[in-house]
């Protein structure tokens, strides 16, 4: 599927599923709170461009030609060959999240690389986000802290695509990866990787309540403080900080 500009959901488009997961590190189960938008939601297809229920499930989440979403930030935006030809790909993640391309746990079957955000507690009431089980139909509760998740968009273009999109995305010197870009702003060099280069990925500390593929979209797109370099098992990190 193509999208040319950032495809903008209904703005009631907000879903917040509650579940949670256990995981094992050193012999030791933890279970941990999770707040994803959950694609097998019954309400989910409505927040999401057309035809999105009718593609073949394994390309749900693939665009090209294709800009991210409004108030979304590409991630690992790197060049490679395709059918003979070279492309470029990027991963969406909604503002707050951060691409997670090597997690130390699988969080979820159909997520091998979401995008996560960790939420920690806060005393401030206006911060408190409601939850649903079961879909939404089932009882709301308080998310106060535990891991965000949402599938991530994963989208190319060609070099002769770029005129067709808006805002028009970088191209990435060869042996490049832009760790994230702001759709519409200027790449920072400091947002890219050469070839060999195993610094971590960076993780933005803005945490908007918009979440998921579910846009709240009376959150703000705001360009990112300083990221912080989190480790590539930064996951492992994030629930050490919760369990702490």
């Amino acid at each position: 599927m193509a999208l040319t500009t950032p495809f903008i959901p209904p703005p009631d488009c907000s879903i917040q599923d509650l579940t949670t997961i256990t995981t094992t590190s050193y012999s030791t189960a933890e279970t941990v709170a999770v707040l994803l938008s959950d694609p097998a939601d019954p309400r989910f297809p409505e927040c999401q461009p057309s035809n999105w229920a009718s593609a073949p499930s394994s390309s749900r989440f693939s665009y090209s030609p294709a800009v991210c979403p409004r108030d979304w930030l590409a991630w690992s935006i790197a060049t490679t060959e395709l059918q003979a030809e070279t492309v470029t790909t990027a991963w969406c993640c909604h503002t707050g999240y951060t691409l997670e391309p090597y997690p130390a746990y699988t969080l979820l079957p159909y997520m091998t690389q979401p995008c996560i955000r960790t939420i920690l507690p806060d005393s401030s009431p206006s911060s408190t986000i409601t939850a649903t089980r079961s879909h939404g139909t089932g009882p709301t509760t308080p998310f106060t802290s535990g891991i965000a998740l949402h599938a991530p968009w994963h989208i190319t273009w060609r070099e002769g695509d770029r005129a067709l999109l808006s805002p028009q995305p970088p191209i990435p010197r060869a042996s490049e990866t832009i760790r994230y870009w702001v759709p519409g702003e200027a790449v920072d060099d400091a947002n890219t990787n050469v070839a060999g280069d195993e610094g971590g990925m960076d993780e933005r500390t803005g945490l908007g309540l918009g979440l998921g593929i579910g846009l709240d979209l009376s959150t703000p797109r705001a360009r990112p403080e300083q990221p912080q370099t989190i480790t590539e098992h930064g996951v492992s990190e994030r629930l050490s900080a919760l369990s702490g």
